[in-house]
């Protein structure tokens, strides 16, 4: 019985450490696009002097329009599977929504 309940924990801890390496890797992929974009922004306002805006939010197709971004440029959140969203407030502070939530 011992042998049996040792071997339950042990095959639902590493049920565990699977999906926690799938949220890492979700989380990495995120990072690097959040830094993608934001170089990509910081390349757009170092040439044109302008921020890419569009509604109050980042204009990536204006960015993968002008090749700051490539065409091919995923703007899914692997985290959540929903579009990445970005906020621009009125000091023109850039936000990209991640995992946490806009206030």
């Amino acid at each position: 019985m011992k042998k049996i309940f040792i071997l339950i924990i042990l095959i639902s801890s590493l049920f565990g450490l699977e999906q926690k390496e799938y949220m890492m890797n979700s989380i990495k992929s995120l990072i690097q696009k959040e830094e993608y974009l934001a170089l990509a922004v910081n390349k757009y306002i170092l040439q044109t002097g302008k921020f890419p805006i569009k509604d109050q939010k980042i204009d990536i197709e204006l960015l993968k329009k002008n090749k700051y971004l490539d065409t091919n440029f995923n703007d899914i959140n692997p985290y959540t599977n929903k579009k990445l969203e970005t906020k621009i407030d009125n000091k023109n502070n850039t936000f990209i929504k991640g995992i946490e939530t806009f206030k």
